[in-house]
């Protein structure tokens, strides 16, 4: 574990200074940027200023889209919405500090789920197992929406599945997150992650037809419709920010 520690904290080291910025990671840093400073999405002088700052050879890129707001980022949205707040105290490490703190509750959350169906050092080797042997880990620092939208998905699973009712080892065990609550915030972030990569539909729909499967119909119902609203919000805050609903 400790040469996992030393690792992980080597590799965000490395990977949250002042690189160039160019494609999908130079964009999303360019977005929070703007978000902070700018309060909007459009691509103005004060943005071209910014990539000017990161000039270097070759010179910086971030992608673009002409939208009904003007020329906006073509990228989704939500990422830089969660990491303005962080990027506001710690500049551009604020990105890396967001993967880090949105991966550590989703992953703290299927531990709380996980200790119900063995011991508490089982969970946290499945957890170890599945951030070490895969590559979670390495994307901690990178600057881009993959790991925030690991931990949405991770998160919304777990709420929206919680609460059933097992017999192990001749016991019952009722698993955590069991309550209405939980499915309304699994359905909202399950919805959310949608928005960031619309593939994502399938796993939120199969969470619905599991639920629906094993007669959990309110449950089911809840998760499916909240997972709707919470695509829906967002993308009315993308359309608000960049015109469009697909960037």
């Amino acid at each position: 574990m400790a040469t996992i520690l030393a690792a992980v904290i080597g590799l965000v080291a490395t990977l949250s200074g002042n690189r160039q910025l160019w494609g999908d990671e130079g964009t999303y840093v360019a977005m929070t940027a703007s978000l902070v400073e700018d309060q909007d999405l459009v691509f103005g002088e004060r943005d071209l200023d910014r990539l000017e700052r990161h000039r270097d050879d070759p010179a910086p890129t971030v992608i673009l889209q002409e939208t009904g707001r003007g020329v906006t980022y073509s990228k989704p949205m939500l990422y830089p919405l969660l990491s303005a707040p962080l990027f506001a105290v710690m500049g551009e490490a604020g990105l890396v500090a967001t993967n880090i703190l949105t991966l550590a509750a989703a992953l703290a959350l299927t531990w709380l789920f996980l200790r119900r169906l063995g011991t508490g050092q089982d969970a946290l080797w499945t957890l170890l197992t599945f951030s070490g042997a895969s590559v979670v880990l390495v994307y901690l620092g990178w600057r881009m929406s993959d790991l925030a939208l690991l931990a949405l998905t991770l998160a919304g699973l777990v709420l929206a599945l919680g609460g059933r009712v097992l017999r192990i080892d001749n016991q019952r065990v009722t698993l955590p997150f069991g309550g209405l609550g939980a499915a309304v915030v699994g359905g909202l972030l399950l919805g959310s992650a949608v928005s960031m990569r619309f593939t994502t539909a399938a796993l939120a729909a199969a969470v619905v037809l599991a639920l629906l499967l094993d007669k959990r119909w309110r449950r089911g119902v809840v998760v499916g419709v909240l997972a709707a609203t919470g695509f829906l919000a967002v993308s009315g805050m993308t359309v608000a920010l960049l015109g469009t609903a697909n960037p």
